[in-house]
C-alpha cells in the first residue's frame, strides 16, 4: 500500500468515526473464570480460539519539522537497526512539495515482520510536522506482546517520544458459531477481566462490543466514555471460520 499525503490522518479520523456508531450501554456479562495475569494475551487464551496473528502499532509526532528525503533515509536505517529488520522486502520513497515518506518493510525473522514509515509534512501555512509509524506482525504465537511493545517504544526513544499503541490478537473457530455462542465467548472475555461493556453492534453473521478494562494503560475518550477494549466476531463464508479480533484500545486493522 502506497502511502500518500493525508492517508495518516484519515486513519486517525477513522478510529474516532467507528467509534461514534457505537450505541453505548451497559451489559453485565455473565461470570467466567479469571485468568491469571491481565493482559491482552491472557484474554484471548481466555477465549480458546486458535491463535492467527498478533498485531501491533504504535505512532506520534516525533518533530515538527520538515525532513528532508536524507534526513528520512537515516532516520529509517536507525530504526530498522533498533527493530533488527534484515533485508527489507520494500524500501519506498516519495518525494513532493510539501510531502515526503520514506516506508521500510521487511522480515525480523521467520513469521514475524515489520513495517516502518516516517511521514513529514508541510502545510499552507509552512507549519511543519514529522510522524513515525510502526507496525510488527507476528504470527509466532501468544506470549510476545510485551517485547515487540518495548522494541516500539525503544524505537520511539531515539526521538524523545512516548508512542500510542495499538494492540490486536487475531484467532478464529473452525465452522459458523451461532450468534448466542458469539456472545457469550465475547462476554466472559469482557467478564474474566472484570471490564465493563459499554457498546454492542451485532449484524447478521457479525458482532462487536466495546468496553472499559481497569487492567489497560491505553485508553481512547469517546463520547466521555474511556475505551480500552474491543472484541469482534464474524463469519466468513470462504473459510468457513468465525474469526474472533481482540483489540486495544479499539480494532483498528480492517475485517
Amino acid at each position: 500500500m502506497k502511502f500518500k499525503r493525508g492517508i495518516f490522518f484519515t486513519f486517525l479520523i477513522g478510529i474516532i468515526a467507528i467509534s461514534s456508531f457505537i450505541n453505548y450501554y451497559y451489559n453485565s456479562a455473565k461470570p467466567a473464570a479469571k485468568i491469571s495475569y491481565p493482559s491482552m494475551e491472557g484474554s484471548f487464551q481466555q477465549s480458546q480460539a486458535t491463535f492467527a496473528e498478533t498485531k501491533l502499532q504504535g505512532w506520534a509526532k516525533i518533530n515538527e519539522k520538515y525532513a528532508a528525503q536524507e534526513e528520512l533515509s537515516a532516520f529509517g536505517g536507525q530504526i530498522q537497526g533498533i527493530l533488527g529488520i534484515k533485508n527489507p522486502i520494500t524500501k519506498e520513497e516519495i518525494s513532493e512539495d510539501r510531502f515526503r515518506s520514506l516506508k521500510i518493510k521487511g522480515q525480523i525473522e521467520k513469521n514475524f515482520e515489520a513495517e516502518v514509515v516516517f511521514q513529514s509534512l508541510k502545510d499552507t501555512k509552512n507549519q511543519e510536522e514529522t510522524y513515525l509509524i510502526i507496525s510488527m506482525v507476528d504470527r509466532r504465537g501468544t506470549g510476545n506482546l510485551k517485547e515487540m511493545e518495548e522494541s516500539i517504544h525503544t524505537s520511539f526513544r531515539l526521538f524523545d517520544q512516548q508512542p500510542k499503541i495499538n494492540q490486536l490478537l487475531i484467532g478464529f473457530y473452525g465452522g459458523k458459531l451461532s450468534p448466542k455462542s458469539c456472545q457469550n465467548r465475547i462476554n466472559e472475555i469482557f467478564s474474566a477481566l472484570d471490564g465493563k461493556i459499554i457498546g454492542e453492534v451485532e449484524e447478521e453473521n457479525y458482532l462487536s462490543k466495546t468496553g472499559y478494562v481497569p487492567y489497560f494503560e491505553e485508553t481512547l475518550k469517546v463520547d466521555q466514555q474511556d475505551l480500552n477494549l474491543q472484541a469482534a466476531m464474524f463469519y466468513d463464508e470462504l473459510a468457513d471460520r468465525t474469526y474472533l479480533y481482540l483489540g486495544s484500545p479499539l480494532i483498528y486493522a480492517d475485517y
